[in-house]
């Protein structure tokens, strides 16, 4: 199983970050989540992995499309697709 980003859906963290989008900063990934019941005002990052080859510390970059896919070529299967393009920063 691995995640896939869409490239061109990038966005810059600091300057908006929708629900469900996901965040790759240093050698972490995140992605920013509600508590069950929550308002939108009271979310943040949720670690998904940590230990992955390190970035710059200054550098951050937002994916607002991504999927979950197991496989590869033609037995690839799309696990869980999102797409948060519509969303408004949290």
């Amino acid at each position: 199983m691995r995640l896939e980003f869409d490239e061109t859906s990038i966005f810059d963290p600091e300057d908006s970050a929708p629900l469900g989008g996901l965040i790759r900063a240093e050698d972490q990934l995140h992605i920013l989540a509600t508590p069950d019941g929550g308002f939108p005002r009271d979310s943040g990052k949720v670690l998904l992995i940590a230990n992955l080859p390190a970035g710059e510390k200054s550098m951050a970059a937002g994916f607002r499309r991504w999927c979950v896919v197991l496989g590869e070529g033609q037995a690839k299967r799309e696990i869980k697709a999102m797409d948060v393009t519509s969303r408004k920063p949290a």
